[in-house]
């Protein structure tokens, strides 16, 4: 999840430093490192959140309402099961997990999930418009030095 925030950082960063001008003066974030940046979150999405659900558990889906921290027959037992390391209190951590819940894995989360693949058309317009852009010229012959070959075949000898 650290490896996942920090790309799509440096694609932000990389954006904003490519920025382009209009004649006007506006500037906009370059569009290939907007388009890769955003193909990035949408398609590793699922992976951050199975990760987010392993390390909260069932807790996601289970933890007391805030409701139930306002019976005082419950809270004090709520207090004392859901508390956490550290001195975090049950509240604190049961909200944690709502936060959790609410953001992932109810009816917000299933939107979150639909936008984020959608905004911007879709992952076939991401690759549609980074594809437009890359200098492909200049990665084929990055390889081609790197397995030291010629930019060009030699013509074949005919015998």
């Amino acid at each position: 999840m650290i490896i996942h925030a920090t790309l799509l950082r440096a694609g932000l960063e990389a954006a904003l430093t490519h920025a382009q001008a209009t004649p006007e003066g506006y500037f906009y974030p370059d569009d290939m490192y907007t388009n890769v940046t955003k193909y990035q979150a949408a398609t590793q999405f699922n992976t951050m959140v199975r990760h987010l659900h392993d390390i909260a558990g069932g807790a996601v889906v289970t933890a007391p309402s805030a409701a139930d921290f306002d019976n005082p027959t419950l809270r004090p037992l709520l207090e004392k099961y859901m508390a956490g390391g550290d001195g975090v209190p049950g509240d604190y951590r049961a909200s944690l997990f709502r936060a959790i819940r609410d953001l992932t894995a109810d009816a917000y989360g299933g939107w979150h999930l639909v936008t984020n693949i959608q905004s911007g058309g879709g992952l076939f317009a991401q690759r549609l418009v980074t594809r437009r852009l890359y200098d492909m010229d200049r990665a084929k012959a990055l390889a081609l030095k790197a397995a030291g070959l010629p930019a060009r075949p030699a013509a074949a000898e005919t015998p």
